[in-house]
């Protein structure tokens, strides 16, 4: 992560087996999708994984807004997680478990 007043880096996020295709963010989480099957939900204050979507191909895409995150991954499967607790309680720092995926074929 970059510190935008003075372009130095100040945070590097380790967590991906692999190479990062797909990552978005606002003010409270980034989430990154890697070719290692996994979307990694961040915590920009501490740096912390706090989520992990796994899906059972690489993950080519995602977004996340109003409560849902969308992953598409390279088996023509979109998955679909529900943001309950997320993302309001991110903010709180709180852990939680893995949630239940809805699965769409494409």
């Amino acid at each position: 992560m970059w510190d935008l007043r003075t372009g130095k880096s100040h945070r590097t996020l380790r967590g991906h087996a692999g190479p990062v295709r797909s990552l978005q963010f606002d003010d409270r989480i980034v989430i990154s999708g890697g070719l290692d099957r996994q979307a990694l939900v961040w915590d920009i204050r501490t740096g912390k994984v706090i989520q992990c979507i796994e899906t059972s191909g690489q993950v080519l895409g995602l977004c996340f807004s109003r409560g849902e995150c969308l992953v598409a991954s390279s088996d023509k499967v979109i998955y679909v997680r529900l943001a309950e607790p997320w993302p309001h309680q991110f903010a709180a720092g709180k852990r939680h478990g893995a949630l239940p995926s809805k699965k769409s074929r494409i």
